[in-house]
């Protein structure tokens, strides 16, 4: 770069990895299985699911198209959800069967993390990822905020605990994914 004039311009690349959240879901679909989808994010931690539904809506999966859910947590839901109108889209096509939004600072109502609205969702995120014999297990993908991600993994402990399982089986199964900073 000292060789660079004023006005050079140069071109910075961020280190080209695979996402772990892509590769989990990948891994699954070498095996011919098209597990349910249960993404969390908080903040900008929802541009990886937003490129990963974008696949789904393009019919790049393998088997039949998954069940999706989004837990996502907010300051505001009103200027805090840049994709707001993408995700309903995605809802719209079938893609994305449920999202359920949490507001850490919403203008009237309760402060609520998104790990709240998991813990009140915890019965089906039991059935979810432990269904019984023949149902097809459920991957957790989390991305965001770390507070936020050992927040949910601590949730998803109990649920797992409750079902007779550890959050260390579903990492090692890698059923439990997370990318946090």
């Amino acid at each position: 770069m000292l060789a660079l004039g004023v006005g050079d311009s140069i071109l910075c690349l961020p280190p080209r990895r695979p996402s772990p959240l892509l590769a989990a879901w990948e891994a699954r679909q070498q095996v011919g299985e098209s597990p349910p989808l249960l993404l969390v994010a908080n903040g900008a931690g929802v541009a990886p699911f937003i490129a990963l539904l974008e696949l789904l809506a393009a019919g790049r999966f393998v088997g039949g198209a998954p069940a999706v859910q989004l837990w996502m947590g907010c300051r505001r839901r009103a200027d805090a959800l840049p994709h707001s109108s993408r995700l309903e889209a995605f809802a719209r096509a079938g893609v994305l069967q449920t999202l359920r939004v949490a507001e850490s600072r919403p203008s009237s109502g309760q402060r609520q993390l998104v790990q709240d609205l998991l813990r009140g969702d915890a019965d089906e995120l039991g059935r979810l990822l432990f269904p019984g014999s023949g149902g097809c297990q459920a991957i957790v993908l989390v991305c965001g905020a770390a507070s936020m991600g050992a927040s949910v993994r601590e949730v998803v402990a109990e649920v797992a605990a409750t079902c007779g399982s550890s959050i260390e089986a579903l990492e090692q199964e890698r059923r439990f994914v997370a990318e946090l900073w």
